[in-house]
């Protein structure tokens, strides 16, 4: 479901910690909620499963806000999912979640960087500034996560996820190549993948840099300094 315009938005947190405190998590994401004036109606996190005949076996489970809340703290829960539907409608128009690749632990290929991903519907540049920013500084203060952005991109709420987690099928930008970012990503690794810390997807609307980001060669200078040499090239906020 798109908004007049045919656009969506949404926020990406890249390359969270193994250990992280999921339930202040989910205290992040409800925030989330309450800064759009909605409220989630669909909330469900992952259990592991008996593998069917395609081999899967992970699965989703519907709860309540408290019932989730328990199973992260009691049951060993780890992904979770809001999102808010409007009555008669079967589109949603917001949604947070938090992902993890802890059910691919015991198999040979697997990155262990979870990512909170939270994508929000009809929201202009300055509600996506103002947002962005409280979560960035809540999400930096309790993960130190190395990389996030915000976005926003023609098409509805799925296109916003799936851009989101880069599966490789949509693009922004006319130059971006829409399976770089998850191609080049170094499995097999259970540290927070190089990939977070120093590179960068591509320039967005609002950008959470670390260091090494700032440092990247531009224009004969580091990236912090050319930011700062001009007023139409952003805005820059420790």
């Amino acid at each position: 479901m798109a908004n007049s315009k045919g656009s969506a938005t949404g926020m990406a947190f890249y390359g969270l910690p193994d250990q992280v405190d999921a339930q202040r998590l989910l205290e992040i994401a409800q925030t989330f909620f309450v800064d759009l004036g909605l409220k989630p109606n669909t909330v469900s996190y992952s259990v592991k499963l008996p593998q069917n005949a395609r081999g899967e076996d992970i699965g989703w489970k519907k709860a309540d806000i408290s019932t989730l809340r328990e199973a992260l703290a009691t049951e060993g829960a780890h992904d979770f999912y809001l999102e808010c539907v409007p009555p008669k409608s079967s589109q949603w128009i917001c949604s947070a979640s938090f992902l993890t690749t802890w059910f691919l632990a015991d198999k040979e290929e697997y990155d262990n960087a979870g990512r909170l991903v939270c994508t929000y519907y009809c929201a202009d540049s300055a509600q996506l500034n103002r947002i962005f920013m409280r979560l960035a500084r809540e999400m930096d203060d309790l993960t130190r996560t190395p990389y996030a952005i915000a976005y926003e991109i023609d098409g509805d709420l799925a296109d916003v996820s799936s851009y989101a987690n880069a599966d490789g099928f949509l693009t922004i930008f006319k130059n971006e190549d829409a399976r770089a970012w998850k191609t080049q990503l170094p499995l097999g690794s259970r540290n927070v993948p190089k990939q977070y810390v120093e590179r960068m997807r591509m320039v967005y609307p609002c950008n959470l840099l670390g260091p090494a980001h700032l440092a990247h060669t531009i224009e004969g200078g580091s990236l912090y300094d050319w930011i700062h040499a001009a007023s139409d090239r952003g805005r820059w906020r420790p």
